[in-house]
């Protein structure tokens, strides 16, 4: 047998509650692939998989749904749009049915992080703009493709997801409104989802709490924070951050914001801060900000580590090309 075969064996018998189940599998699945001109070996290491020497621990699903400026010069035209969103979602059912192989899921939830559609609020929004389509048709184009991701993912995973939608800052009806209730656009957008699925939107607050396994996820947009100017995401400002919800909120593990189009992923002492990226292409601000994108969403994989604190691992790259 090939001594890393043997070594990784090893491995697993002593690796009962799997906490590097990733590499563990992405090696595995290699030294499959080096044996498959030897049937009794590759059959003998599918059944050692699938005794019940090994158990891999359950695991909740986190999909990122964040920033697709649906109306935004960014896209150029519709059919850019659709295909991008079109391919997004094909690619998504491949990463949960893969995933879900490994990492058996127990709850999904999928969290959309805003900015979702484009509200004209301010006159330099308005060039370029799709002014074709009013915003009653903008509001139903999201909900349409927000709802055939949601009926996918039931698809796949046989778990009703839970959604949670957070109001982003480009779709203010006022300059300087809040993002909470009719004050935001996105308002009308959670509304019609909740026709048909259990949406949970921020109340007095601009953050939504998200509880799993007895520890808490902070849930923002990324525009407007509490005790903290963020500009672009720096150490100082993020520990600020958990600093402010250590206050307000219990066993605060992770923070994942959307708003700056560029995926971070920051570990600090056992805590995790996301950005998640946006699947518009490009923008003004993208631009701006000197940000080289691609369009994308995130995956993340969520259970507990030895100390039974959360850990978001692995982060997984949904691409929309």
């Amino acid at each position: 047998m090939n001594k890393n075969v043997k070594k990784l064996l090893v491995r697993l018998k002593n690796n009962k509650s799997f906490s590097d189940l990733p590499e563990v599998f992405r090696r595995m699945g290699r030294y499959l692939k080096q044996v498959k001109n030897h049937p009794e070996l590759k059959n003998y290491l599918l059944e050692f998989l699938t005794t019940n020497e090994i158990t891999p621990n359950h695991s909740h699903v986190l999909i990122l749904l964040s920033d697709w400026h649906i109306g935004n010069k960014g896209w150029g035209n519709m059919p850019n749009f659709y295909k991008t969103v079109q391919k997004l979602e094909d690619n998504l059912i491949r990463v949960l049915r893969k995933y879900q192989m490994v990492f058996p899921f127990e709850a999904v939830s999928v969290i959309i992080l805003g900015d979702m559609l484009e509200y004209v609020m301010r006159s330099e929004h308005i060039l370029g703009i799709w002014n074709d389509i009013d915003i009653t048709e903008k509001v139903n184009l999201t909900v349409e493709y927000i709802d055939d991701i949601l009926n996918s993912v039931y698809r796949v995973t046989s778990i009703r997801p839970d959604i949670y939608y957070l109001y982003g800052n480009h779709g203010r009806v006022t300059e300087k409104s809040l993002m909470i209730f009719q004050d935001t656009i996105e308002h009308l957008v959670a509304l019609k989802l909740s026709e048909k699925w259990i949406v949970k939107t921020p109340n007095s607050e601009e953050y939504i709490p998200l509880k799993i396994y007895g520890r808490t996820i902070i849930l923002e947009h990324g525009h407007n924070k509490y005790g903290t100017s963020l500009g672009r995401p720096t150490i100082n400002s993020i520990k600020r951050r958990f600093l402010y919800f250590d206050d307000v909120e219990e066993n605060v593990d992770a923070i994942i914001i959307g708003h700056y189009h560029a995926k971070m992923i920051l570990d600090l002492n056992e805590r995790v801060f996301v950005v998640a990226p946006s699947l518009i292409p490009k923008t003004e601000y993208s631009v701006r900000k000197g940000f080289k994108l691609l369009p994308k969403q995130l995956v993340i994989i969520a259970n507990r580590n030895e100390n039974g604190r959360l850990k978001l691992s692995p982060c997984i790259d949904i691409w929309g090309i």
